[in-house]
C-alpha cells in the first residue's frame, strides 16, 4: 500500500512545469509542421464537377430521399393496418354466420346439414328425401 497522500496520477505522471509568462509576452516560437512548404506553393487542382454537384446539392438530395423513405414507411404501415382490419371484419362475419348456424342446428331447425356420424353422400340423400 502507498502511504503517500498524493493522488495516484500525480505520483504516476512526471511533473509538468508550465510557464508563468502570459501568452502574448512570450517570445516567438516556431511551430513544427509535417507538411512541405513546396507543396503549398503548387496551384490547387480543379475539383471534379461530380464532387461540386454533391457539395452544392447534397443536403437537398439527402432531405428529399429521407422524406421519401419515411413517407413510404407511413403509407406501408397504413396499408397493412387497413388490410388487417378488413381481414378481421371478414373473419368476424364468418364466425357470426357459423354461430348462427350452430344455434339453428341446436334448436333442431337446421336439418339440411349433415347429421352426426353420416358421410358426405348421405347429406345429398337427405336433401333429396326432403324434396320428395
Amino acid at each position: 500500500m502507498f502511504t503517500s497522500r498524493q493522488p495516484f496520477l500525480q505520483r504516476a505522471l512526471p511533473a509538468v512545469r508550465t510557464s508563468r509568462i502570459p501568452i502574448k509576452s512570450r517570445p516567438f516560437q516556431r511551430s513544427f509542421t509535417s507538411t512541405n512548404t513546396n507543396l503549398q506553393t503548387q496551384p490547387a487542382s480543379q475539383p471534379s464537377p461530380h464532387g461540386n454537384f454533391y457539395r452544392s446539392h447534397g443536403r437537398a438530395l439527402f432531405k428529399s430521399l429521407t422524406l421519401a423513405f419515411f413517407s413510404y414507411q407511413v403509407f406501408y404501415w397504413a396499408w397493412i393496418t387497413l388490410e388487417a382490419e378488413t381481414t378481421k371484419d371478414e373473419k368476424r362475419k364468418i364466425i357470426t354466420g357459423l354461430e348462427e348456424e350452430v344455434k339453428l342446428l341446436a334448436s333442431g331447425k337446421g336439418s339440411h346439414v349433415l347429421k352426426t356420424g353420416e358421410g358426405e353422400g348421405s347429406g345429398k340423400r337427405l336433401l333429396e328425401e326432403e324434396k320428395t
